[in-house]
C-alpha cells in the first residue's frame, strides 16, 4: 500500500521551518529575545517514501518542542517564545496592496478616576491615595494570616522539640492592621535609607543611630519577628495553584487598582521581572532585563504608567490549551476592557496576526511589533528588500495591516485601526520620516517604561528567600505607590518626586504610629522635626514649653492658683513644724494626695510630680512673706534700701491667710519633743487669745507651759 504524501498543510508548515532557518539574530528595539533556530532534516540515502516520513515526523517534534515547556526550574524566556501560534479558522488570509476601509470601533466609555477614589479617600494628602489602595481589608488579610503562621510554627515547633527557649519566636505577640500598616511604612523607609544590614538600622553606632524604631515604638525584635512571619495565605487549606500563596493578596490589589481609575482609549501589556535567584519551578530568565533572573509579571498599563491589571507567570498551564501564552494572557488581562474600542499596543512577544482577529473579534484594535516567523505574515513584506527609510505595507482581507520599515535594520509591524504612512518626527539627528504606526507604538510603549521606571526608584525589594514575599513587596511598596503617585499627581494637579511623594508616606504614617504611642500613655523618646532656626523676633518653641511644663519650670497664673488652692485646704498640716503629732510621712501623703487631685484635672500629658508641686508652694511661700515684710515697712516706717518691687496678684492674696502676720518666737526650748510648745511659737497671739476663749483645758496647759519657760529664764538670770 503506498503511503499518503504530504498535505497542503505540512508542506506549509516545512515552508515555514524554512523561515525560521533563515532569522537573523540581531537585537530588536525591544528588550524580548528572537526566536532560535530549528534544523531542518537532513538528507539521506534513503527512500521518498523514508524521506516523507522522516520530514512529516520533524514538523511533529517541531510542534512538540515548541509546547512542551516549562518544565525545567530555569525555564527562559527564550523556550518560552518558541511556543507556535494557534490556527485563526479554516479560511485562508489574502494578502493585497493597503487600501484603507479598516474596522472602526467607538470609544465608548470616559477615562477618569472613579466617584468611589473620591468617596472612599479621607483627603488629599499623600498617604491618603495610599492607603485607598492598602486599605483595611488588604491590612486586616496580611495581620490575620500573619498571626495564624506564626501560630503554626510555634504549634509545629512544640510537637517537633525544635522550638528553643532562646528563640524570637518565643516571643511572639499577635499583630493587628496598625501594625502592619506600621511594619511596611519601615520597609519603605528603608529603601529610602539604604544600609550595608538589617541591623544597621536599629544600631546605636553614631553612623547609623537615627531613633526611627524608638519613635515609632517597634524594635528589632519586634521587626524582625513580623518580617520572619509576614504572610498571605493559609497554608493548612492550600489549593493546586502555584501562586497560591499571593493569589488572594493579588486580586485584593488588582480589584482596587480597576475601582480606582478607569484607562483611556490606549493601554499597553508589557511583562516586568521581580528579582530572585533561588530556586522556583516557574523562575524566569531574561537577558535582556536589567534582573535576568525572578518571577516575571505581566502588566496592562494605561497614561502615565498606571497599573490596571496584572498577572503572575507561574509556568505552563496543566490543562491543554490550543492558545498560546501570549494569546491567553493579552485576553485575560484585557478582559475587562474588551467590546469598547480600546486600542491595545504589545511587543513581538505578543503580536501575531492570530492575535489581532481575536481581539477584533472583541471591538478591540492592535498596534505592535512583529516577528517574520509569525503564521500567516504577507510574503511579500517579510521577503522584500527595503532601502534606508522606505517603507512597504499589506492589507489582508481580515483587515489587518502588516508592514516592514527599514531604519538601521528591518523593522516589522502591525496594526488594525489605521493604515501606516510615513511622518516627520524631531530627534537627535534632526528631522526624520517614520511609519505613523512605529510613532503610535513608541508613545503607547513607554507606558510601561514609565511604571518600572518609578518603581525602581528607592525600591524596597531586598534580598531573601522567599519568593512570594519579594512579589508581596513589589506590588505593596512599589506597584501600589506608583498607582497613588500617578492619582496624585493627576487629582492635585501638584509635581512632586516620586522620592518626595514616598518620604510624605513615611513620615505621615510614622506620625501615626507615634500618635498611637502617646495615647497609650508611653513617653516619646525622640523628638522629631525639632531645630533650631532663624528668627527675627525672639519666639517660644512649642515643644521646649510643653516639657518644661513637665519638669515644672512654667506655670501660667491659673495653675499656680488651682495648686496654691488644693494647698489651701490641707494648711493646718503643711504649715505645722515636724512634731510628735504631725510626721513628714503624714505631710508627704497629704502632698501625694494634692498630686492626684491635680494631675486628674489638667489635660493629658501635663502632669505634675510631687517635688515640682512642693518646690512651687514653697516658692510661692516664701514671695508670700517678702509682701508680708514690705507692708510691715509701710505701716511701721521701719527698714531701708530700695523697695523689692514685688507685684500682688491672686495669688498672693491665697496664700497671704496661711503666712503669721505676728509671729511669737519663743525660747530656746529644752523640751525639743513637746508639741504644745512648738504650737505655741508658730501661732499669731490674736489666735492665741481665741484659742483661750475656745479651750480652757488648752489654756490652761499652755499657761503652764509658759510659766516653765519663765522659771527657766530666771534659772539662767540667777546662774550669770
Amino acid at each position: 500500500m503506498a503511503r499518503k504524501t504530504l498535505t497542503e498543510r505540512e508542506l506549509h508548515d516545512l515552508a515555514d521551518i524554512s523561515d525560521i532557518e533563515d532569522i537573523s539574530f540581531e537585537e530588536d528595539d525591544d528588550d524580548s529575545v528572537a526566536d532560535p533556530n530549528y534544523d531542518t532534516p537532513s538528507s539521506s540515502s534513503s527512500s521518498d517514501n523514508e524521506n516523507r516520513t522522516r520530514k512529516r515526523q520533524k514538523v511533529m517534534n517541531v510542534f512538540e518542542d515548541r509546547s512542551d515547556v516549562g518544565n525545567k526550574s530555569d525555564y527562559s524566556e527564550d523556550e518560552e517564545r518558541q511556543e507556535s501560534d494557534e490556527q485563526i479558522n479554516n479560511a485562508q488570509v489574502i494578502w493585497n496592496d493597503c487600501t484603507g476601509n479598516l474596522r472602526e470601533f467607538p470609544f465608548t466609555e470616559n477615562p477618569l478616576f472613579t466617584p468611589e477614589f473620591f468617596d472612599k479617600r479621607e483627603g488629599d494628602d499623600p498617604i491618603h491615595f495610599y492607603k485607598f489602595f492598602i486599605a483595611e481589608d488588604v491590612l486586616s488579610l496580611i495581620a490575620q494570616e500573619t498571626n495564624r503562621y506564626a501560630e503554626q510554627k510555634i504549634i509545629l515547633g512544640i510537637t517537633n522539640e525544635t522550638l528553643r527557649e532562646n528563640s524570637l519566636l518565643t516571643q511572639w505577640k499577635d499583630t493587628n492592621p496598625t501594625e502592619i500598616l506600621t511594619f511596611l511604612g519601615m520597609l519603605m523607609w528603608m529603601g529610602l535609607d539604604q544600609k550595608p544590614t538589617l541591623k544597621d538600622y536599629f544600631s546605636r553606632n553614631i553612623l547609623y543611630n537615627n531613633g526611627v524604631g524608638k519613635y515609632v515604638g517597634m524594635s528589632r525584635i519586634r521587626f524582625e519577628l513580623l518580617l520572619s512571619n509576614i504572610h498571605f495565605s493559609n497554608n493548612e487549606s492550600p489549593s493546586n495553584s502555584r501562586l497560591d500563596k499571593i493569589q488572594t493578596l493579588v486580586k485584593l490589589l488588582v480589584g482596587k487598582f480597576q475601582e480606582a481609575y478607569v484607562p483611556n482609549k490606549t493601554v499597553c501589556i508589557d511583562e516586568t521581572m521581580v528579582p530572585f535567584r533561588g530556586r522556583l519551578s516557574f523562575r524566569q530568565y531574561i537577558p535582556g532585563k536589567r534582573h535576568k533572573y525572578g518571577v516575571k509579571i505581566f502588566k496592562l498599563c494605561g497614561e502615565k504608567g498606571y497599573t490596571y491589571n496584572l498577572k503572575i507567570y507561574s509556568g505552563k498551564e496543566q490543562t491543554p490549551n490550543e492558545q498560546s501564552v501570549a494569546t491567553r494572557v493579552v485576553l485575560e488581562l484585557m478582559q475587562p476592557l474588551l467590546n469598547s474600542g480600546r486600542t491595545l499596543c504589545t511587543d513581538n512577544f505578543y503580536t501575531s496576526v492570530s492575535l489581532a482577529h481575536d481581539l477584533l473579534n472583541y471591538n478591540t484594535h492592535l498596534v505592535g511589533t512583529l516577528r517574520k516567523n509569525r503564521k500567516y505574515n504577507p510574503r511579500p513584506v517579510i521577503a522584500a528588500k527595503l532601502e534606508k527609510g522606505s517603507m512597504i505595507a499589506k492589507q489582508s482581507n481580515t483587515k489587518v495591516i502588516v508592514g516592514k520599515w527599514k531604519d538601521k535594520r528591518d523593522v516589522l509591524f502591525l496594526a488594525t485601526d489605521a493604515v501606516p504612512s510615513m511622518v516627520d518626527v524631531e530627534t537627535k539627528r534632526g528631522v526624520v520620516q517614520k511609519p505613523s504606526t512605529i510613532v503610535a507604538y513608541n508613545n503607547i510603549k513607554s507606558f510601561i517604561d514609565v511604571s518600572d521606571q518609578k518603581a525602581s526608584y528607592s525600591s524596597a525589594v531586598r534580598r531573601g528567600i522567599k519568593w512570594y514575599r519579594k512579589v508581596a513587596i513589589e506590588l505593596l511598596l512599589n506597584t501600589a505607590v506608583v498607582n497613588a503617585h500617578i492619582a496624585y499627581q493627576s487629582i492635585t494637579t501638584k509635581t512632586l518626586p516620586i522620592t518626595n511623594f514616598r518620604e510624605i508616606i513615611v513620615n505621615q504614617i510614622f506620625d501615626n504610629a507615634n500618635r498611637v504611642i502617646r495615647e497609650a500613655g508611653r513617653e516619646e523618646d525622640i523628638q522629631r522635626n525639632h531645630r533650631l532656626v532663624d528668627i527675627q523676633k525672639r519666639g517660644r518653641c512649642t515643644r521646649c514649653y510643653k516639657n518644661s511644663e513637665r519638669n515644672g519650670r512654667a506655670y501660667t497664673e491659673n495653675k499656680t492658683f488651682l495648686i496654691l488652692n488644693t494647698a489651701a485646704k490641707y494648711k493646718d498640716i503643711l504649715e505645722n513644724k515636724r512634731t510628735d503629732n504631725i510626721t513628714c510621712q503624714q505631710k508627704n501623703k497629704i502632698w501625694e494626695e494634692i498630686t492626684r487631685d491635680l494631675n486628674a484635672k489638667v489635660p493629658s500629658g501635663c502632669y505634675r510630680s510631687m517635688q515640682c508641686l512642693k518646690r512651687l508652694y514653697e516658692n510661692e511661700m516664701k514671695r508670700a512673706r517678702k509682701v508680708v515684710a514690705e507692708d510691715k515697712k509701710k505701716i511701721n516706717l521701719t527698714g531701708g534700701g530700695p523697695p523689692t518691687g514685688i507685684k500682688k496678684d491672686p495669688c498672693h492674696e491665697l496664700i497671704l491667710p496661711i503666712v503669721n502676720n505676728k509671729t511669737v518666737y519663743g525660747l530656746n526650748n529644752p523640751f525639743d519633743g513637746d508639741s504644745d510648745c512648738n504650737q505655741i511659737q508658730n501661732i499669731d497671739t490674736d489666735i492665741i487669745l481665741e484659742y483661750r476663749n475656745e479651750n480652757d483645758s488648752a489654756v490652761n496647759n499652755s499657761v503652764q507651759v509658759i510659766n516653765e519657760q519663765n522659771k527657766y529664764q530666771n534659772s539662767l538670770h540667777q546662774q550669770k
